[in-house]
């Protein structure tokens, strides 16, 4: 909302000088009335790259510096300096800053932590209280903020006399509630959480920081829950450590501990060190990565069957033996599925996906998709198989019961034996030459004796990866698609291999006739 004389004037009036204006560290100090740790204070000065990324343990401070900033920009809008002239026009001007989250719970803390600095209602720890205060001595107080809806259930925000906003808004629906606005300076809270982070950087976040030239904000503690964070941190490493005339100079990473936090007390720290978990003392005291004990396929696993060499193609090869599987959407809400198209070619061994499609179920009208379903099947001459369970799968095997597809009954037993087959073709199976073995070196370390284990390879897909890296076996509110149509692809490549028992082989149901197996399994393969 623009400033106007008729409004209420400040008991303190701002004196917009070059210091206030270009130092957020002078303004949080002199302004706020806030003092700072050497790790606040580094990322303060050194996250102006396009794409910053803080990746902190527990307590350091993360949301508390993102809010100061997030202030900053609403009350001194730098991101219009040389653009704007005019004091009127700067006024007028509309600025917006936004934080996100996975959903609006984690959005809104910054939003909170942001009111609740502008009215001097932050406890300053006692040992600095003779020097600044027992709570900031914001000058701010009492006439910057305007509106404040930061406890709403729906669209957080706060309003600044000047004209600026600052947005809370949820990740849901791939950051649908923003996609329409133009914003100076984007954080995003809890970062590992979120799925989909890459695309969601690329087709919702960086776009709509074109105008104002804006900077981007990644901040949070690592973990295996998200693939997608992990690869912008790598991304980030790789970039910043290459030499200054060849990195892109769009990426700023910083790491932090507890103990980077001087106004906590440090024996506290300690104690809380020597009762964690071993493995997870590292995460939330250091801000390090861990393998989470509960995701069901483990980084090592995904991430070694990525093959860098390999290109994602159109069309089949001549003399080579494909495979199309495809699960079928079953809905358009945020939480519904999305319709996968995956080609494995199982030529020879190891297997490698060689064809990837997805999109949302309501964004293509289903016989549409059919025929995209069709038109691969075509393209690389493969037989298709598809669950058969499924609403989706039963309607789309009647469209296309022309290609004589497989339809794969999933019951729970099923399903438990398609995702064990899957895990164990990670570690390579029933093959003598891809499967996994681990030694040990002479400082009793574990590794790999053959890096090249594994039957599967796949390029680099983000959406395929981030659903491996994350699945659980309770997967009600995990994105799935990839990993069941990947799966089944597996799953039937090796339940046609040559074996000399069927004992892990379970009852099947498919809408196919051929050869008799040993027990209920019948051979539709058909090639």
């Amino acid at each position: 909302m623009p400033f106007q004389k008729s409004q209420p004037q400040p008991e303190y009036e701002i004196e917009y000088s070059t210091k206030i204006r270009t130092d957020p560290i002078y303004f949080a100090r002199h302004i706020l009335g806030l003092p700072l740790h050497p790790g606040q204070i580094q990322w303060i000065r050194n996250s102006t790259k396009k794409i910053n990324i803080l990746r902190p343990g527990n307590r350091w401070g993360k949301s508390f510096v993102e809010a100061i900033i997030h202030i900053w920009h609403c009350i001194c809008k730098p991101q219009l300096a040389g653009l704007i002239d005019s004091p009127r026009d700067w006024y007028d001007t509309t600025y917006q800053t936004l934080n996100f989250g996975p959903g609006y719970e984690q959005a809104r803390e910054v939003l909170r932590l942001a009111r609740d600095i502008v009215e001097g209602r932050v406890l300053i720890p006692r040992s600095l209280q003779a020097q600044w205060g027992k709570t900031n001595q914001s000058k701010l107080k009492d006439w910057a903020i305007i509106d404040d809806k930061a406890d709403a259930q729906i669209m957080p925000q706060l309003f600044f006399y000047t004209g600026s906003k600052l947005l809370g808004r949820s990740y849901n629906d791939m950051g649908s509630a923003f996609k329409a606005k133009s914003l100076a300076f984007i954080s995003g809270d809890e970062c590992a959480d979120i799925q989909e982070l890459w695309t969601f950087t690329n087709v919702t976040l960086l776009p709509r920081l074109v105008s104002l030239r804006g900077i981007l904000h990644f901040v949070g503690t690592v973990q295996s829950e998200g693939h997608d964070y992990m690869q912008m941190i790598e991304l980030a490493e790789e970039d910043m450590n290459l030499p200054d005339w060849k990195n892109s100079g769009n990426f700023y990473i910083q790491k932090g501990s507890m103990y980077d936090n001087d106004f906590l007390d440090k024996r506290e720290i300690e104690q809380t060190e020597a009762v964690a978990d071993e493995v997870l003392r590292k995460q939330i005291i250091y801000g390090e990565y861990v393998e989470s004990g509960n995701k069901y396929f483990g980084w090592d696993r995904v991430t070694n069957a990525i093959d860098n060499n390999l290109e994602l193609i159109n069309q089949g090869g001549a003399g080579r033996k494909y495979m199309v599987s495809a699960d079928f959407a079953g809905g358009d809400s945020y939480w519904a599925d999305f319709t996968v198209i995956m080609v494995v070619d199982y030529t020879e061994e190891p297997y490698q996906v060689v064809h990837f499609w997805r999109i949302k179920g309501g964004d293509m009208p289903i016989p549409m998709q059919y025929l995209k379903v069709e038109e691969v099947c075509n393209n690389f001459s493969g037989r298709l198989i598809i669950d058969g369970s499924a609403l989706g799968g039963k309607n789309a095997f009647a469209f296309l019961k022309h290609l004589n597809p497989i339809s794969l009954q999933i019951v729970p037993k099923v399903k438990a034996d398609m995702l064990s087959t899957l895990k164990v073709a990670f570690d390579g199976g029933q093959s003598k030459l891809f499967r996994r073995e681990k030694g040990v070196d002479i400082d009793g370390k574990t590794y790999d004796k053959n890096p090249a284990w594994g039957l599967i390879r796949y390029p680099n897909i983000p959406e395929l990866m981030n659903e491996l890296t994350n699945y659980k076996l309770d997967d009600k509110k995990v994105r799935n698609d990839c990993v069941m149509t990947l799966a089944q692809a597996i799953y039937w490549l090796e339940l046609r291999r040559p074996k000399q028992k069927f004992t892990r082989m379970v009852a099947l149901d498919f809408l196919d006739t051929g050869p008799s197996l040993p027990g209920n399994v019948k051979n539709v393969w058909g090639a």
